[in-house]
């Protein structure tokens, strides 16, 4: 979410006795994640990447105000369940204003590896986080 190391994920992902998570990179370097915060109710949840020394994270500015209408084409990124890399769904934009209008519907396939990943327009432009 930012250069800092806030992360916003699903609280899918996070749900139950779990207390920390653990992030891995690219490279394979791996760091420890706290779970700062949950809400069920919306799926989200806040946690705080401890980065690791000499680590720039360049996050995806998220669009403040993006321009999704019925129809619109998107994207999930997520990673395989597997560990065998990362994993993309597609999918239109079909409805706005879901829960009292804190929410998008698409018909792209949300899963166990994708559940909290980021929803990008075809700009390449984060327009949202995909929940159960």
């Amino acid at each position: 979410m930012d250069a800092e190391g806030y992360v916003v994920t699903s609280a899918f992902n996070v749900e139950g006795d779990i207390l920390s998570v653990e992030a891995q990179f690219c490279d394979g370097v791996r760091a420890p994640v706290k779970i700062l915060g949950k809400n069920f109710g919306l799926d989200v949840a806040l946690l705080k990447l401890e980065i690791p020394r000499g680590t720039a994270l360049h996050p995806i500015p998220l669009e403040k105000e993006p321009e999704l209408i019925p129809g619109h084409y998107i994207s999930i990124l997520g990673a395989s369940e597997d560990g065998c890399g990362p994993t993309a769904t597609a999918g239109i934009v079909s409805a706005l204003g879901r829960l009292d209008g804190a929410a998008v519907q698409t018909d792209a396939l949300i899963n166990f590896g994708n559940s909290g990943g980021p929803v990008i327009d075809l700009r390449g432009r984060l327009v949202g986080m995909a929940c159960q």
